[in-house]
């Protein structure tokens, strides 16, 4: 397959560039400059609309990851802004370029997140029929999906990632988190009852293409395991797993006075929530052990030192 990924550089990025490549994908990546990267690459802004059409025509598959880091910095008008102006741009811009070309990618993969569904209560089991919640995360997941609108008017299946809290030893929700509980100084979060829907960043390489292969799967798609946690057993089960303790909470109000409303979606809120869509689709999950996920993230990290 021929494939062309948005955001390459990024965390998620990344890893799928590699991953992808070693299965005998054609990788190409969208860059807004010129990098070191071994994939052939293409230039765009989607602050500008500039963009190589030869990006997007040929190709089989369309990965678009784009998008500011939502916990980069306090919220406040200028950085939600920059939030919702670096997700939407990049996916009209992807979508609009679709319906310009002469050869037109099958597949759009275009991330979104679980944010989209707001905080609910513990016991609400969400799927990807479930509506979409309050709060800005909610707000700025929904603009995103519909900003595949083009993508999907000019014929491409497009299929909207609403990935989880991301685990992996190089990035992600765990690198902020490492340092406090490999000191023994970590624990939960505000109350430690809100659910972490988590999915392991080496999951995400086969869902991308088990979702190639199954031309059925359409839509928002969740990127979850099948197992979400409290946070309360994420911090415990992370602390045995480092064989370190994990007794210090983070009160809830220290947070909202760091962070303020980041705090309250972010790092206080969660849901609990269903891979659906996958599991009805024949998925087969690999990492479904929080606790073994943790093992073998530490394992590795260990052994490329």
């Amino acid at each position: 397959m021929k494939i062309t990924i948005a955001a390459a550089n990024g965390f998620i990025g990344s890893y799928l560039s590699v991953y992808l490549t070693a299965q005998g994908h054609d990788v190409s990546v969208l860059v807004r400059r010129p990098t070191g990267s071994p994939h052939r690459h293409f230039l765009w802004n989607p602050f500008t609309g500039e963009i190589d059409l030869a990006a997007i025509d040929g190709q089989d598959v369309i990965i678009n990851l784009a998008g500011k880091n939502v916990a980069e910095e306090r919220w406040n008008d200028r950085v939600k802004r920059e939030i919702v102006q670096s997700r939407n741009l990049a996916t009209e811009l992807i979508g609009k370029s679709i319906a310009k070309v002469a050869s037109k990618p099958r597949l759009l993969l275009n991330a979104s997140a679980v944010g989209y569904y707001g905080n609910r209560v513990a016991d609400e089991l969400i799927s990807e029929t479930s509506s979409v919640g309050t709060g800005f995360m909610a707000s700025a997941c929904a603009g995103w999906e519909d900003a595949t609108r083009f993508a999907h008017d000019a014929g491409t299946r497009v299929v909207c990632l609403r990935i989880g809290v991301v685990l992996a030893g190089n990035g992600g929700a765990l690198d902020k988190m490492l340092p406090f509980f490999r000191l023994g100084i970590g624990g939960k979060i505000g109350s430690g009852n809100q659910m972490m829907s988590w999915i392991a960043l080496e999951e995400i390489g086969h869902i991308v293409e088990h979702i190639i292969a199954h031309q059925s799967i359409a839509g928002p798609v969740n990127l979850t395991t099948p197992h979400a946690v409290t946070n309360s057993e994420f911090t415990r089960l992370l602390g045995k797993a480092l064989h370190r303790p994990a007794i210090f909470p983070v009160p809830a109000f220290a947070l909202k006075l760091m962070f303020g409303q980041m705090a309250e979606e972010v790092l206080l809120g969660g849901a609990n929530i269903s891979p659906k869509k996958l599991l009805d689709s024949g998925y087969h999950f690999r990492h479904t052990d929080l606790l073994q996920t943790f093992e073998n993230i530490f394992a590795k990290k260990e052994g490329h030192r």
